[in-house]
């Protein structure tokens, strides 16, 4: 028996598995909260759950998370800079908004007019230079440097500004050159100024994790998954932390594929969690990559990896209240109420005071703030608004919903606003959520159900319903958002133009109909297969329950009539052969409506609640090194010189030297492979495997790039 543990830390859960990669058996298995003021608390807990005994037999500690993932769609993450050399920055912010959401106060732009030939023809005073960096990275965790032509110039100003800020500042500086190999640097700079950002969040998971393990007699050294669906040593991933983009949802999709067999299967994989839903494909069996680099929240980055698309939808997302909008589902994660009354014992009764007074409003009042950092921190930060810092010093002694919160502030609640604080992470709420619903409802009770019980009448007075709809209207709501996000992904896989164009506004009108045509249909058969009155019917109808626009009527010659119950003159419907499967806690309650409203099956496999830690246990280390031999043409179509590219280094070589080029390029290549086997924490030098590839210019002959592959 050889035994892998493979962890998995989410945004709401943290899942713990014990795996015989020998038998490909599952031990143990076990899930705790995660403890976002401190990682370790939650790790340790789902480490508790496994055999104590046999956890020091580990060869093995696989971690896969989806922290990076919920920054980017919540627009999280530390404070970091970008230094970006060869533009001005009026240019620079026209452009680097297609690529990710990027503030010019993260910018530090320096003009260097570098030409295509890599010729630095206003290279920067130094001394200058560093003056301006400790001015202006003072309050920054991490840096990224990036510069225009950096092949040409062999990345120069990357190394040396490097160089400046690891001897002069105590931050990590990643340069874009280590990161990625294209050609546009300001698309390079966004997903660089990401890495950024990401370092502080996956440096707090690998701490705790290495805690968490030491303290349970785990020796085996962490890695943890990529985007691509290989693993790499904890110090790559602390300075490379983009290269975890996705590799929660990756997890997700190598869990699935282990738990199900999916030989030669076409299947959709959908992983719920508590902040995201994440949507992989399996092709003729196999994992389908993505073309370019991943895309993921408002990021389009160059980071290489498996396809995975990722969405604001979970147990967690928040169900909030306006006058303006009547309930919704909105996009970002909070504390459910339920699990926040098991830890707070005067929520409660609390909430049973704003019940019994018939307290309402045209906002949520039933939520509460929490302040998630030191106030002494927070009174540092000199990028904090005053009225910003009264809330968070309102918070100080505990907790308060919203009506307590503003009446500490001596505000009206519609004049209470945290977005800034809850976007740079200092305060959360906690509310009514999806997993509230699921205790009002019976189907998962582990927390307070009185809590979210209370809340929901809350809600009910705010939003003058009855409290007993509320909770299938939330499901109903999720059910909704998880079809036109699945609906979206296949129309943009089907039909490239979707994809190029962009979904308009009447296309996603039209999937909002078909699933309305869909719970419609499924009404009518209901109807002709029982002759139940119309009471009976929506209440045995979970996708329906509680809507007050359904009415059926035997005046109606048995038809089931409503804002969508005319008789069609089209019906909208999207099928798909492929199959469903279903990964995550949640999934179970939701995706058999879903799949049939494509005319598919829904497939939810034994331990699917743990599906990307087991995901985790099952990755191995691998990866492609690339270096490229580019041809430079003349206006004639002669080559001029052959230029070697390979991380940090480029060697030009004349025309009639391609066979001494191709040479350097295959030397380069294994030296490349082999430091990268070191990053990524093999102990022994692996076995490298070279393959040449060519590309040509479109409808000519001619060759525009030679790639030398060297495979570990």
């Amino acid at each position: 028996m050889k035994l892998k543990i493979g962890i998995d830390t989410g945004g709401t859960c943290t899942d713990a598995v014990l795996y015989d990669y020998e038998n490909k058996k599952v031990i143990a298995s076990a899930k705790a909260l995660t403890t976002h003021e401190d990682l370790t608390i939650g790790i340790g807990n789902a480490l508790a759950g496994l055999p104590a005994d046999l956890l020091p037999q580990a060869e093995a500690l696989a971690l896969s998370t989806t922290l990076a993932t919920n920054a980017c769609v919540e627009d999280k993450g530390g404070r970091a800079k970008l230094i970006i050399y060869g533009a001005e920055e009026s240019y620079v912010m026209r452009i680097i908004g297609n690529y990710g959401t990027i503030e010019k106060s993260e910018l530090i732009c320096i003009d260097t007019q570098t030409s295509p030939d890599g010729e630095i023809r206003r290279m920067p005073d130094w001394d200058q230079m560093r003056d301006r960096f400790h001015q202006q990275l003072g309050n920054s965790q991490a840096a990224a440097v990036v510069e225009s032509y950096s092949r040409r110039t062999g990345a120069r100003l990357e190394k040396k500004t490097q160089e400046i800020l690891l001897s002069e500042m105590d931050i990590p500086v990643v340069c874009g050159y280590e990161l990625f190999h294209e050609l546009d640097f300001i698309k390079r700079g966004a997903s660089s100024l990401l890495n950024a950002r990401l370092i502080p969040v996956i440096d707090d998971f690998l701490k705790a994790v290495s805690k968490s393990a030491e303290e349970t007699g785990i020796s085996c050294s962490p890695v943890i998954v990529r985007s691509d669906g290989t693993l790499m040593s904890k110090e790559f991933a602390r300075l490379r932390p983009v290269e975890t983009l996705l590799c929660g949802p990756v997890a997700s999709v190598m869990g699935a594929g282990e738990l199900t067999d999916t030989r030669d299967a076409n299947a959709v994989v959908i992983d719920m969690g508590g902040t995201t839903t994440d949507i992989s494909f399996i092709r003729d069996g196999a994992p389908v990559r993505v073309d370019g680099g991943i895309h993921i929240g408002n990021w389009n980055t160059f980071v290489k990896g498996l396809f995975v698309d990722t969405f604001a939808l979970g147990g967690d997302t928040g169900i909030r209240y306006r006058l303006d909008r009547g309930i919704y589902l909105e996009q970002r994660r909070v504390i459910p109420m339920c699990v926040f009354a098991s830890q707070h014992d005067y929520v409660v009764p609390e909430l049973q005071q704003m019940v019994h007074f018939g307290e309402s409003s045209t906002r949520s009042i039933y939520e509460y703030y929490i302040l998630t950092r030191d106030i002494a921190f927070v009174e540092s930060l000199d990028s904090i608004l005053e009225d910003d810092k009264r809330i968070c010093r309102a918070l100080t002694e505990r907790p308060l919903h919203m009506l307590d919160l503003c009446a500490k502030l001596r505000c009206q609640v519609y004049d209470l606003n945290t977005e800034r604080l809850e976007a740079q992470n200092l305060i959360m709420r906690a509310g009514i959520t999806p997993t509230d619903a699921m205790h009002v409802n019976g189907d998962y009770t582990a927390f307070n159900i009185e809590a979210s019980r209370l809340a929901v009448q809350v809600l009910a007075n705010c939003a003058e319903r009855d409290a007993a709809s509320i909770p299938d209207l939330i499901y109903d709501m999720v059910k909704e958002r998880l079809y036109c996000n699945l609906a979206r992904i296949l129309l943009e896989h089907q039909f490239s133009w979707i994809k190029r164009e962009g979904f308009s506004p009447q296309l996603d009108k039209l999937i909002r109909e078909s699933w309305e045509q869909y719970k419609e249909r499924s009404m009518k058969e209901a109807a002709r297969a029982s002759s139940v009155t119309n009471e009976s019917l929506i209440s045995s109808q979970g996708i329906i329950k509680g809507s007050s626009e359904i009415v059926y009527s035997s005046s109606n010659e048995g038809k089931v009539t409503g804002s969508y119950g005319k008789s069609n003159l089209l019906s909208v419907m999207l099928n798909t052969p492929y199959i469903f499967i279903g990964i995550g806690g949640p999934i179970h309650i939701f995706l058999d409506d879903v799949a049939a409203a494509f005319g598919s099956r829904a497939v939810i496999p034994d331990h699917a609640a743990v599906a990307n830690a087991i995901g985790a246990a099952v990755c191995e280390i691998s990866f492609v090194m690339t270096v490229h031999v580019t041809p430079t043409y003349n206006e004639f179509g002669g080559i001029i010189r052959y230029t070697v590219y390979s991380p940090g280094d480029s060697r030009d070589y004349e025309p009639q030297e391609l066979d001494a080029a191709l040479v350097y390029a295959r030397e380069r290549a294994i030296i490349c492979a082999r430091e990268e086997a070191v990053k990524r924490g093999l102990s022994e030098i692996p076995d490298i495997h070279l393959a040449r590839r060519e590309t040509y210019f479109p409808g000519l002959a001619s060759v525009s790039d030679i790639m030398i592959d060297a495979s570990v």
